[in-house]
């Protein structure tokens, strides 16, 4: 870096206040994006708090980018939300993050170096993004992310992403209180630990054959809601019914409450599939691509 910094200025000794300013100002935004002082309900915020769940600092240098050229807050939160959906597109269909240094640099080839070029930067980030073709670098339709949503293993880390967006997105604007998701668990509706006398297997003449589809279906996201930390502990491996009568006194996310107006008195493969459909729906929606 001292080589690449100690040649740009060469002859150049004019520009070295604009760049001191310049560092001062990004040194500035990066603060702000690692603390959310004073600016914790917004979407910029949201982008940052996502973006830190998932370990994500490829970008960084084209959020740097955009904190010069994208100066309305409008354009500001359109570009967040292509990146957004487009990085968690990816992470959700299960598509590697390897590619994303070199993603970020033909961004940065592709955005102009400074505001008032009456380009708009949302619409050239998502054209960008939207021409990949590649499996490294392409942006999941909605085909690939209804796969996904009905029945991939995702990471934890990932299952709380997606669930916490579904919440805030069923959590109505004039909502006094944002629920606290950074103190909400995931929990496995039919559990990991599940046995034939809490949890029996529906009538089958192959017994292996439905063991194993409820194996598979458990970790989908049709089987995961948020619970508060102490009522997650006090089901855990408990039968549909005590979990159902726990869920009804004592939980009041909405996305838990979704799950009791949709469901019967037993809970099931089948529940489990049209629960994965209900929640493509939203995903789709936070996320759209383009």
């Amino acid at each position: 870096m001292f080589r690449e910094i100690q040649t740009y200025f060469e002859g150049r000794q004019y520009l070295t206040a604009a760049v001191l300013k310049e560092l001062v100002s990004d040194a500035e935004h990066y603060r702000k994006w690692e603390s959310f002082e004073g600016w914790e309900d917004s979407r910029e915020a949201l982008y940052h708090s996502r973006r830190r769940s998932m370990d994500l600092g490829a970008i960084r240098p084209v959020l740097l980018r955009l904190n010069n050229i994208a100066l309305e807050q409008s354009e500001r939160n359109r570009s967040f939300d292509v990146l957004e959906s487009y990085v968690i597109r990816r992470l959700i269909t299960g598509y590697q993050a390897r590619s994303y240094d070199a993603v970020a640099m033909d961004l940065l080839k592709a955005l102009p170096s400074r505001a008032g070029t009456g380009v708009s930067p949302s619409e050239i980030l998502l054209r960008e993004l939207l021409s990949y073709t590649g499996s490294g670098t392409w942006w999941p339709e909605d085909v690939s992310l209804e796969d996904a949503t009905l029945a991939r293993q995702m990471p934890r880390y990932v299952q709380r992403l997606a669930l916490s967006a579904i919440e805030l997105q069923l959590t109505s604007p004039m909502a006094s209180k944002k629920p606290d998701i950074a103190n909400l668990h995931v929990e496995h509706i039919t559990p990991q630990g599940w046995t034939e006398s809490n949890w029996p297997l529906p009538d089958s003449s192959d017994n292996e054959v439905a063991r194993h589809e409820r194996d598979t279906l458990i970790q989908s996201l049709g089987n995961l809601t948020l619970l508060n930390g102490r009522l997650n502990a006090a089901v855990s491996n408990s039968s549909w019914a005590i979990k159902r009568e726990r869920f009804e006194k004592h939980e009041n996310l909405f996305l838990t409450r979704k799950l009791l107006s949709d469901a019967g008195e037993s809970w099931t493969e089948d529940d489990i599939v049209s629960r994965g459909e209900y929640m493509y729906n939203p995903l789709k929606e936070i996320w759209p691509r383009g």
